[in-house]
């Protein structure tokens, strides 16, 4: 849930992954983009259609980065 609780969109549904979910049944990806393309252009002037944040707390990722041990 830590993924889905940083999504500034509120795009994630906080499923669990597995191998046979399909992109669309863990997150919704026109609300992110839409989302993050809004914000960029308020933020910065440019569009941009990703901001990281699940990304960036995402245990996993954090770990394999080694951010975390």
């Amino acid at each position: 849930m830590v993924c889905r609780d940083a999504c500034p969109a509120g795009a994630i549904y906080g499923r669990l992954w597995e191998m046979s979910l399909g992109r669309d049944e863990l997150f919704d990806f026109q609300k992110c983009r839409a989302a993050m393309q809004k914000r960029a252009i308020e933020g910065v002037g440019e569009k941009d259609d990703i901001c990281g944040k699940c990304i960036a707390v995402c245990p996993y990722t954090r770990r394999y980065l080694n951010f975390e041990r």
